[in-house]
């Protein structure tokens, strides 16, 4: 019988620990595969971790703004500032990459009337409906361990919740970039590559249904709009770092440290979304009863959203 408390949040370690969290895992890779596939558009957010960084922080930033201060204000030297944190974009990689999101419609400049000399990088119409998608996503996994009902806001796809929780994951991005993703460095190294963590994904759905000795470099290319060339230098790469070996004839398998790397990400960022949960819930005046109990510190233990140890 689960054990439930309102103070505490789940660790990436008492997720890890839960008898089912393959079954999470799965439902985790099925949902955001689903979201991209064969999606070129969409593909370009999750493009590497520069344009992943930079959607995520669009959205957090924009959860924060409150156009009468200042100081939540989403500029893009504010953009780059937080980006900065997690060194997988460099500035100019930035403008780019606005440039891009600009043009599909993912974005929109706007000058704030106090100062029009300012450009507010807001997310359009467009991406957040994507996002509220992409938030469901991302809680399914949470749903499959502790229930639906526990996750009913963003599996519903609330949109109050969806900008209080993107609110409160704005403080938590520097525990992000360093205990989150420097510490996962063979998915990292991935995940720099072109479409590297979507062909991630990919592998590990195959291997999960027992198909992997099926896949091919043009099979994985194709479901991502890149050419079998491509696939092949990310998994080459891979290779030569230890994380796939490579067996001749287009066939290759996930070595243990890749996908304890990979699971640990997936933890981590159940965890994240766990505290972020519970701190949107407070925000919208919901009471925190019969959440999970986890083993992080509850609010008395730290202020505000300290990182965890």
């Amino acid at each position: 019988m689960q054990e439930f408390e309102n103070g505490s949040y789940l660790t990436a370690a008492d997720i890890l620990a839960h008898p089912r969290f393959p079954e999470a895992r799965l439902a985790y890779v099925d949902a955001v595969l689903a979201l991209y596939e064969g999606n070129p558009q969409l593909i370009e957010l999750m493009r590497d971790a520069g344009r992943i960084m930079t959607y995520g922080i669009i959205l957090c930033l924009w959860g924060a703004y409150a156009e009468e201060i200042r100081a939540t204000w989403p500029t893009i030297n504010r953009l780059k500032t937080e980006l900065a944190a997690f060194d997988v974009i460099s500035a100019r990689q930035v403008d780019e990459v606005l440039g891009r999101l600009l043009s599909v419609g993912f974005v929109t400049l706007v000058a704030p009337l106090s100062d029009l000399r300012e450009r507010l990088v807001l997310p359009t119409d467009k991406l957040i409906d994507h996002d509220l998608r992409w938030t469901r996503a991302h809680y399914m996994p949470l749903g499959v361990l502790y229930g639906e009902e526990t996750y009913a806001l963003p599996l519903a796809m609330d949109r109050a919740f969806q900008r209080a929780q993107k609110t409160a994951a704005l403080p938590l991005l520097p525990y992000i970039a360093e205990s989150v993703m420097r510490q996962n460095k063979p998915v990292m190294r991935i995940l720099q590559r072109a479409v590297g963590m979507l062909a991630l994904m990919k592998l590990v759905q195959m291997m999960a249904r027992r198909s992997l000795n099926e896949a091919s470099y043009s099979a994985v290319g194709s479901s991502f709009g890149v050419s079998r060339t491509h696939v092949r230098d990310v998994l080459t790469h891979a290779h030569e770092h230890g994380d796939i070996l490579l067996e001749g004839r287009g066939r290759f398998r996930l070595m243990p440290t890749l996908l304890r790397s990979f699971d640990r990400i997936v933890a981590d960022g159940m965890s994240v979304n766990d505290r972020t949960h519970r701190t949107a819930l407070r925000s919208l005046g919901h009471a925190l009863d019969g959440l999970p109990a986890g083993t992080g510190p509850g609010p008395a233990e730290r202020p505000g959203l300290a990182p965890e140890p």
